[in-house]
Parts: C-alpha cells; structure tokens; sequence
C-alpha cells in the first residue's frame, strides 16, 4: 500500500513538471544556471558544513529523494556541471569559470565601472574566506531555488501563493496515509477476531472429539460388564462342553481385540469354569437356549466393536485435520509478523519523510511570511470554516436529539429491569431468611434441650456428694466413740489383774481384727466401684470429690489398733506386776470386769453400726446399676437420635442445592442484563464521541484564529531580523582586517580544541567498556534469579498442594449457614464491583475517538443493534417468565418437603424430651470435636500465612526480575545510541579534517556539535539515573567539567580580541534562531517517542500472537496426553474388572451372590433388553448406579469395586468420601 502511495506522488510531481515546461515557467538566468549531478553520501555529508541547520536538512532529504537533478539551461554553451556544495576544488573550478565571464563582461563597461571592479577585486584578495562565504550563500539560493522548481511547480523563493497550495497538497497526502495506517490496522483487528473464532471452534471440536471418547469406553465398559455377568451365569450352570467350547472361542475372539497382557486373567477364568464344570449326563433344553442366546450376544457384539473401531478410525483423521489446520494457522502468524515488520519499515520510512518535510516547511514558512496575501487567504478559508461549522452544529443537534430520545428509552427499560430483577432477589432473600429462620429455631430447640439434660445431670451429680458427705460425717462420728471408748479402755486395763480376763480381751481383739480386715477389703471394693462410676458419668468441666473420707477411716482404724496393742501390752507388764502384788487383786478385780462388760457392749454397738453401713452401700451399689441401665438406654436412643439428625442433614443438603441452582439461574439471567448494559453503553459512547468531534471542530477553529495572528507576528519580526542582517553585512565589510588578524589565534584555538575531543572520545570509549563488564555483570544475576524463580515456583506449588490439602479438610468441617451467607455477601459485592466497572467503563469512553463521516455509519449500525436489542430484550422476557414458573413450582414442592421435615422434627423434639438421663459422653464427644476444630483453625491461619509469605515473595521475586529487565532494556539502547554517536564523531572528524578552510564555519559547527552531546549525554544521564546511580554522579560531573572547559574556551575568545565582539553578537542571534529550532526539534523528538510506543504495541501485540501460538500448542499436548491417559484408564480398568471378576469366582462357593434387580427375576432379559433396546448415556449411568448400590449390600466385595466404580460413574470427592465411610470398612 505504501508502495502505491509513493507512485502516486511520483506521478503527480512528474506531471507537474511537465506542465511547467510546456508553460515556459523557467525564469532562470542563463549566468546563474547551475546543475546538481549525483554524488555519494560522503561529499553529501562533507559539504552540509556552510548551511544553516534548516536549509541543511531540506537539502538532504530532497537529495535522499532525488538522488541526481540536472536543469537544462536554454543555451547548451553555458551548460556548466557544478555540485551544490563541493571540496575546494570545485570551488577553484567555478572560481576559474567565473574570472572568464567576468572578462568578457568588462570589456563592454565604462572606465568609471571597471575602476570600482579593480578596487573589489583587490578587496577580494585581502579577504578571500569572507568572498567565499558570500559566494557560498549565493549557491545556497540558488540550490534552494532549483530544488523548489524541480520538485514543485514554484518559480522561487517569490511565489508565495503557489508555495502555500503546494504545503495543502502535502497535508492532504499526510492525511491520506494516516487513514490507509488506520485501515491497515483495522484489517490486523479482524484477522485477530478470525483467529480468535477458529480457536473457539478448534476448541469445540476437541471438547466433542473427547466426549465422544469418553462416551465410547463407558459404552465399552458397560459391554464388558455385560460379557462378565453372562459369564458367571453359564458358569453357575452345570453347561456342556459344547457351550464350554463356545465360550472359549469367543473369549479368544476378544482376546484379538485385547492386548496380550490381558490373557492370564482368561486363563484364570478357563480354569475357574473348568473346576465349576462337571461333565453332565444329558443336554437339558435349557443350556441349548442359552447357547443359542450366546450366539446372538455375540454377534451383537461384534458388530458393536466393528462400530466402535470404525468411530475411532473416523475421529483419528479429525485430529490430523486439526494438526494441520493449527499448522496453517502458525503459517499464517508468521506472515502477519512479516507483514508488520514490513508496515513497521514503511512507517519509520514515511516518519523520516514527514520530519524533513515538516523541517522544509518550517524554514520556508520563515523566510515567505513577508506578504500579506496568506492572511487574506486565511480570512476567506475562516468564511468557509464558519459556514462548515455551522452546518456541523446543525446536524449535530440532530444526531444528539437523536441519541437522548434513545437514551431516554433505554434508561426507561433498564429502570424496569432493574425493579423486576430486585422484586425477585428481594423474594429469595425472604424465602431464604424464612428457611434460614425455622432451621435457627431447631438448633436453639435442641440447644435448649442438651441445657436441660446437662442440669440434670448436675443435680444428680450434687446428690451423690451429699451422700457421700453424710457417709463421712458418720463414719467421724463412728471414729470419735470408739476414741473415747478406747480411752476408757486403757484407763480400765491399768487397773485389770487377772489374767483370763486378759486372755478374752486378747481373742475379742483378735476377733475384731479380722472383721476390720474384712471392712477393709469390702471398703476398697467400693472405692474401686465408685471410681470406675465415677469415669464413666462425671463431667470434664465439674468433676466430683475424691473419695478421701473412706481412705481416713482406714487409716483412723490402723492407728487405734495399734493403740490397742500398745494397752495389751501395757495391761500384761501391769499383770506381772500385780502378780508380785497379791493384796491389791481382790479389790480391783471387780472394777476390771465391769469395765470389760462395758467395752464388750461397745463393740456389739460398733457392729451394728457397721452392718448398717454395709447394708446402706449395698443399697448405693444396687443405685449405681440402675443408673448404669438407664445410661445404657439412653445411650441407644441417642443413636437413635443421631441417624436421625444425619438424615435430616441430608435432606438440608438437597435443599442447599435446589437453592444453588435458582442461584444458577438468577446469575445467568443478571448476564443478560450485563450484556444490555454493555449495549447501552457502547450507544452512550457513540453519542459522547460525536460530542467530541463537535468539541475538536470548535478548537480547530480556534487554533486557525491563533495561527494567524503568530504568522502576523512573525512577518514583522522576519523584516526587523532582514535590517539586521543587512546592518550586519555592512559592518562585515568593515571589519574584515580585524578578522585576518585574529586569524592566527583560532587555528591555535582549534588545534587545543581537537586535543580536548580526542580526551573526551578516550574517556567516552572507558565508560563503554566499564558500562559492557556492568551488563556482563546483571546478566549473570540475572541468571541467578532465574533459578531462584524457578524453585520459588516449585515451592509454590508444594505450599498450593498443601494448602489444597487442609482446604479440603477443613470444609467437611464447616457449617452450611457460613456459606449462605458467603454466598449473599459476594452476590453483594458483585454487585458493587459490576458498578465500579460500569464507573471505570463510563471514564474509559474518553479514550476512544472516531470522525465525523464515521459518525453517520455508527447511527445507523445503532439504529441496527437497537432492533436486535429490542428482540433479545422479548426473548429475555420471556425466558424470566419461564424461570419464575420453575421457581415456584421448586418453592411448592420446597414447602412441602419443610412440612414433613417440621414433623420429623417435632418427633425428635419428643424424643429429647424423653432423654432426662445423664450425656456425660456427648459433652466430652463435643469439646474432643471443638478441640479438634480450634487446631484444625490453627492450621489453616499458619499456611495462610505461610501462603500469604511465600505469594509477597514471589511478587518481590517477580518485580527484581523486572526491573533487571528493564536494567538490561536501557542498557541496549545506552550501548547502541553510544555506537551511533561513535560512528557520527568519525564522521565529524572526517568533515573537521576537511573542512580545514573553513574555520569560521567549522567552529560555529564545533559550537552546535557540543551543545548536541551535551544534551544527549544530559538525557542518557537522566535514563540511567533509573538505574545506575554511582555513574550518573560521575557522568554529570565530567559533563560539568566539560561546561566549565567549554565556557573557559568563550571566555578565552572574547579577551582576546573586541573586533571578535561582533562576531559573536551575530552569533547570539543566530543562537536564538538555534533556540527555536530546538524548541521545534524538541517537539519532533516528542513525535518521535510516540512512535516509538507504537512500535512497542506492535511488539506487545508480536508477542501476545506468540503466546497465542504457545497456548495451542499446549492445548495440542495436552489433547494428547488425554488421549494416553484415556488409554491407560480403560487398560487399568479391565486389568481391575478382571480381578474382581476372579474374586468373585472364588468367593462365589464361600459367600452367596448379589441378586441384582434384573436377575431376580428373569436373569437373562435385562442383557438382552440393553442390547436390543439402547438407551441413553444418562439412564444407562443411572441404571448401574442402582444396580451397583445393591451389589454394595455384600460385606466382602465393597472394598474391591469402591476404586471401579468412583471411576466409571465419574463422581465427585464427597461421594468417594460417603462410599468410603460407608462400605470400605
């Protein structure tokens, strides 16, 4: 495209030429006629030196353009071939040609003529440079003139008016390529819309291609089923060997289908059947039909995995197709990457274009703003612009009349919408609550109840402490009669003498000794059972007293035996002593014996007490069985309870997930009304974009206004700036002796001044190597990061997989009420973020900006997109209409589930009331649980954090790996832009080395070339500042000593001589010309940037298609990797089957058989009716689950088919779980 836009400028240049020949415009005098013949780049670049930088750029860009131009004068002797800007040589040769012009012309003056040429000539050999910089100007002219007539229709620099037609047509050729760049881009759009709908399809099609996969093992799987139970059927018969024969012949007939791992489990199966076969002594019809109905399975089945194979063989070619279809896509991005490096070149050519015009264009605007006659084109291209905007203004009411009423229409019915959508959420919420409310109310209920039961227990609790407490304070007092009694006892054995009767108190202590062992022995008893009761019905949180008052007793006991052994004692050393003593007897023996009847009588009273005693724990022991029993009982109707609870947990669960689904379809129905909204906004942007153009209509206006009034000024500012230099060009010719006396001093000042560039150019190439080591440097680190990153991210994963791990736990634990209100708060929250997006779309609207012939075929597409809106709007409606039917037939039969659960729950409540009996076990079920919860909390809040740590890790990782990017990214552009300025320093040196005859020049060009580095090292500098911060100090602080060497350099030339004083004030001006030329440079190296971004996009989007290419690609792997791993399921699976098969035939004599629904009755009809009759993949799932369920029934085979069957019938993980808790035990 950007082809044919060039021919066409080409051409229209051409034919612009040729009308100017045959119109005779060329005004040009046959002595100022010069030619301008091809040169190379070198001289091109050589001989730039004398020119202002403007006039320099023109002059290369149309010699990049035109690479050779020639003017043919209308005399061929005066022909004469002369570069525009050549060595001194070709100035010699000019010179010499015109010495003998100048001949021939002074042979026809006057004397008085030839005097003043005399005198001039002398002058010129006084002051050569100034002659030769005044014949380099003239060239200029003559140069600029040349290429304004061989590229344009212009006569000169005069011809103003067909200057400023010629500068339209330019603009109007900018605006022509900017719409084809717009095209362009519009195509590259739709290509990435095309590809986008092929992934979608190509994803289509895999999706079906793996259902069909999917479809055909599990009908595979069911036909193996199939061949197994009719297996076992024959083998349960007494069959011939006929059938035996026929069943191995179509065993083998799947063998062929089966890989040949599979034949030691048919083995297996060939010697199960030869054991269980019998050789039978006639044929019974029976076995003849089940012969016969072999035959017909197996034929059926035959046909079957011909189908089956012929399915696979037709879905092989369709995956092939799809290889090859990505294949032509990856074709087809690699030629659009072509293309776009191909617009990318033509972009930066027409860049480099459009900045050399724009160069041209700014330096003639300057020197042909002397007439008036602009500014009155300008006031009639205002009259025009008036009229055009009032004609805008016009049609823009229109179309925004337009727009309001259909915004007015489409606020109306999203009002509506949004009443209807809040009306049904408000009525869920309710009906939620209401559910929510009655299931509160029952666990309150029941909360209540476990109160009650808990107080109980505790008055029970309370009784058997009283008890306790009395038994102690008896047995206190039981202890301190016998202490007193103890007391009197001793005081009587002192005085006791005879020794018979010390004989009887010694057998009665005996005697009570042995019942005290016995109390003892009976007391431990009771502390053991009164502990062991004590284990088992007192609570955590209140435990009773310990048992110290028996334990007292016992020790009391041991303690006044001991005592009385002592009196024994003591009593039998007073006997020997009263022996010795005879007189004393007689009188004592009397008081000893009464005392003796005493203490006897005591002792009968102690047993007594005892017996009650005993009596009375025998009474607590017959309590504590009883107590047993009713804790038993109460045991049982707990149970009862539970299963119960569990069932009505279920019942909840179910409800759960009726709720979901209207969930389901509240969100699906909010979609809708986000893809209405997403139309209604995309209307409202067309409206404000419209707005806008209006607005930009209005600037333009006002920008024209201010061009003119800035052209005004610069007319008579470029005629003040004209005096001056005709002022200045007098003082010139005065001046000129002073000039060839400070000759001497700048050839000296230029040989310091080369010295101090080579220093700098040395010091430029350390930097560069220090700055390459650095890059070596941060490529190794980041290498280094690389790797971290990459074990960081086997890190993650390990903490992800645990995390999945203790998620997957904790939510069997959670209750169901959390995620319900979970479930309303993020209902509320997508609310508030789809209007915080409608918010941030609604800002994003200023961004996208279109034109006004745009304007008109985005009202009608709107016109378009109202009526499909329209149509969807009754589609939507009536698809509500739909759902709120289904919604209250789900409420209806909801309510009537709630009031047969409301009954269950009334019997339940019945049946807590009846529980008074003490739920030790459960309190202490209950905290083991909140335990176990509280550290499974603990848990989850640890890898949290741990998570939350290792995911700011990362993000830290992520952001260095970045920024080291970024680091590199500058440093490439650092190194290249450093080479470039290397190869523009050779090149300058080349010219300084050349251009040694113009000294003037080459400082006035060392000046501008100094300021140039320093301002690109000053913004290197401010790049690397991102970055580098040690070298940016360094880097500034040469930079000031450059300055500072620089500003020594001027002050040096201003104190040597005053005459250079007037050098240098023309130098000033020049300057500030230089300034405003910065200003505009500026302004295009800002154009410039832009482009650069640009170009980025383009690379963004290169590599988004790459990435795009990458995810295909791994879609193509991963549809493989399913196509293996579908192949080793079905091999694991009938290696699994096969197993469990010879596990049936082996428990099949030991354990009686499952009897499935369909074999109960007929056993051979259900088989038949599948074969024949064949039903969908949904009844068929359902039909086995059934059948599976009832085979479970069976204690020994549920661990063996748990594994098959979560497989075949997909379930999810909560079910594998309950099959688990279920049968797997």
């Amino acid at each position: 495209m950007f082809s044919n836009f060039k021919d066409r400028i080409n051409n229209g240049l051409h034919n612009m030429k040729e009308k100017q020949l045959n119109n005779g415009v060329d005004n040009v005098d046959e002595e100022n006629i010069e030619v301008i013949p091809s040169s190379s780049n070198n001289s091109s670049n050589s001989s730039i030196g004398g020119l202002f930088p403007s006039v320099r750029r023109s002059l290369q860009s149309t010699r990049l353009q035109n690479s050779s131009s020639s003017i043919k004068s209308e005399d061929s002797s005066s022909r004469v071939d002369v570069t525009l800007f050549g060595s001194e040589d070709d100035t010699e040769i000019i010179e010499g040609f015109s010495n003998e012009k100048e001949k021939e012309e002074t042979e026809n003056l006057s004397e008085e003529i030839k005097e003043k040429l005399v005198k001039l000539k002398k002058y010129e050999t006084k002051f050569p440079e100034i002659l030769r910089l005044y014949k380099k100007l003239l060239n200029e002219k003559k140069a600029i003139e040349t290429v304004l007539r061989e590229n344009t229709h212009l006569d000169g620099l005069s011809d103003v008016e067909s200057f400023e037609a010629h500068l339209r047509n330019l603009n109007i050729k900018n605006e022509m390529s900017m719409e084809e760049i717009k095209r362009l881009t519009q195509i590259q759009d739709e290509s990435k819309k095309q590809i986008e709908e092929i992934k979608e399809a190509h994803n289509m099609q895999s999706k079906s291609q793996t259902d069909l996969i999917e479809n055909l093992q599990e009908k595979f799987k069911e036909q193996e089923k199939e061949v197994v139970e009719l297996r076992k059927q024959l083998l349960e018969k007494s069959s011939p060997p006929s059938t035996l024969q026929e069943i191995n012949n179509h065993k083998d007939d799947i063998t062929n289908l089966d890989k040949p791992s599979e034949n030691e489990n048919e083995n297996s199966l060939d010697e199960v059947a030869i054991e269980a076969l019998s050789p039978p002594s006639s044929i019974d019809s029976q076995t003849l039909k089940n012969v016969e109905e072999i035959n017909s399975i197996r034929s059926q089945y035959e046909t079957k995995i011909v189908s089956l194979q012929k399915q696979l063989d037709d879905i092989k070619p369709t995956n092939s197709s799809l290889n090859l279809k990505i294949e032509e896509l990856n074709n087809e991005l690699s030629n659009f990457h072509k293309k776009v490096e191909n617009l990318e070149s033509s972009n930066l050519e027409l860049k480099r274009k459009l900045e050399d015009s724009s160069n041209n264009l700014n330096e003639s605007i300057k020197k042909l703003d002397l007439y008036n006659q602009k500014i009155q084109e300008l006031e009639s291209d205002k009259s025009l612009l008036k009229e055009n905007e009032t004609k805008l203004s016009n049609e823009i009411s229109q179309l925004c009349e337009k727009i309001e009423t259909l915004t007015n229409t489409q606020i109306n019915n999203e009002k509506n919408l949004r009443i209807e959508f809040e009306q049904k959420i408000t009525q869920l919420k309710n009906n939620s609550s209401a559910k929510k409310s009655s299931l509160e109310k029952t666990i309150e209920e029941l909360n209540k109840e476990n109160e009650n039961v808990r107080k109980e227990l505790e008055q029970h609790h309370m009784a058997l402490n009283t008890k306790i407490k009395e038994f102690e304070e008896e047995k206190d007092l039981i202890t301190k009669q016998f202490d007193k009694k103890l007391d009197d006892a001793k005081i009587a054995k002192e005085k006791a003498l005879n020794d018979a009767i010390a004989e009887n108190e010694a057998l009665d202590i005996e005697a009570w000794e042995t019942e005290r062992h016995q109390l003892e022995a009976q007391i431990k008893l009771l502390q053991q059972e009164i502990e062991q009761l004590k284990q088992e019905n007192v609570p955590s949180s209140k435990p009773s007293s310990p048992p110290t008052g028996i334990i007292q007793e016992r020790d009391a006991l041991q303690i006044q035996v001991e005592e009385m052994r002592s009196a024994l004692s003591s009593l039998t050393q007073n006997n020997n002593v009263d022996e010795n003593q005879p007189d004393k007897a007689p009188i004592e023996s009397d008081s000893v014996t009464e005392e003796i009847h005493e203490l006897k009588n005591e002792l009968n009273t102690v047993r007594k007490q005892v017996d009650e005693q005993q009596t009375k724990i025998q009474e607590s022991e017959e309590q504590i069985t009883t107590l047993k029993n009713n804790v038993s009982e109460k045991d049982e109707q707990l149970s009862t309870v539970r299963s119960q609870l569990d069932s009505t947990k279920e019942s909840i669960v179910k409800l759960e997930q009726t709720i979901n689904e209207y969930r389901d379809k509240v969100s699906e129905i909010e979609k809708a009304k986000d893809n209405l909204q997403k139309n209604l906004d995309s209307i409202i942007i067309e409206r404000d974009n419209l707005l806008k153009e209006r607005d930009e209509l209005k600037l333009t206006h006002v920008e024209i206004n201010k061009q003119n009034d800035s052209l005004k000024s610069d007319l008579t500012s470029t005629r003040g700036k004209l005096t001056e230099l005709e002022n200045q060009i007098g003082e010139l010719m005065k001046e000129r002796d002073d000039l060839n006396s400070s000759k001497k001093d700048l050839i000296k000042d230029l040989e310091i001044v080369q010295k101090k560039a080579n220093d700098s150019r040395a010091r430029m190439d350390d930097e560069m190597e220090a700055l390459r080591n650095k890059l070596a440097a941060t490529e190794k680190n980041y290498a280094l990061l690389e790797s971290d990153v990459s074990r960081l991210h086997v890190a993650k994963t390990d903490a992800l997989e645990k995390l999945s791990d203790v998620e997957s736990r904790l939510k069997s634990l959670t209750q169901r009420e959390r995620e319900l209100q979970e479930s309303f708060n993020e209902a509320k929250s997508t609310v508030q973020k789809r209007d915080n997006e409608l918010d941030n779309l609604k800002k994003q609207q200023a961004d996208d900006e279109e034109k006004r012939k745009q304007s008109l075929n985005l009202l009608k597409k709107t016109q378009q997109k109202i009526n499909t809106l329209e149509k969807e709007k009754k589609d939507l409606s009536e698809e509500v209409e739909r759902l709120q039917d289904t919604a209250r037939t789900a409420e209806q039969s909801a309510n009537k589930e709630l009031t047969a659960k409301s009954t269950q729950i009334s019997q339940l409540e019945a049946l807590n009331e009846k529980l008074t009996a003490e739920k030790e076990g459960l309190f202490d079920q209950l905290q083991m649980k909140e335990a176990e919860f509280e550290s499974s909390q603990s848990l989850m809040e640890n890898s949290q954090h741990r998570s939350t740590e290792l995911t700011h890790q990362l993000k830290e990782i992520e952001e260095k790996s970045l920024a080291l990017e970024e680091e590199l990214t500058l440093l490439n552009r650092l190194y290249k832009e450093k080479s470039r300025e290397n190869e523009a320093l050779t090149i300058r040196v080349e010219e300084l080395d050349k251009g040694t005859t113009e000294r003037v020049d080459s400082l006035r060009k060392q000046v501008e070339t100094h300021k140039q580095v320093k301002e690109k090292a000053e913004f290197e500098l401010r790049e690397v500042k991102r970055t580098i911060d040690d070298r940016i100090q360094e880097m500034v602080n040469k930079l000031s000593v450059k300055d500072q060497e620089v500003k020594r350099l001027e002050t040096k030339l201003e104190e040597k001589d005053n005459s250079i004083k007037l050098v240098k004030e023309e130098n000033q001006s020049l300057k500030q010309q230089m300034l405003d030329i910065e200003a505009k440079m500026n302004k295009l190296n800002a154009e410039v940037a832009n482009a650069d971004e640009k170009s980025a996009n383009y690379h963004e989007l290169e590599h988004s298609k790459e990435r795009i290419k990458e995810e295909y690609e791994k879609m193509l792997e991963e549809s493989r990797l399913r196509e293996s791993t579908f192949r080793t399921m079905n091999k694991t699976l009938q290696e699994e089957v096969r197993k469990l098969q010879k596990m049936v035939d082996r428990s099949a004599p030991n354990s009686p058989q499952p009897i499935s629904p369909g074999y109960s009755r007929n056993p051979l009809t259900p088989t038949s009716s599948i074969i024949n009759n064949p039903m969908d993949d949904d009844t068929r799932i359902l039909y086995i689950r059934d059948v599976v369920l009832k085979f479970l029934e069976y204690k020994d085979r549920r661990k063996f088919l748990l594994p098959v069957l979560t497989t075949v019938l997909q379930m999810s993980d909560k079910e594998k779980t309950k099959l688990e808790s279920m049968y797997g035990k």
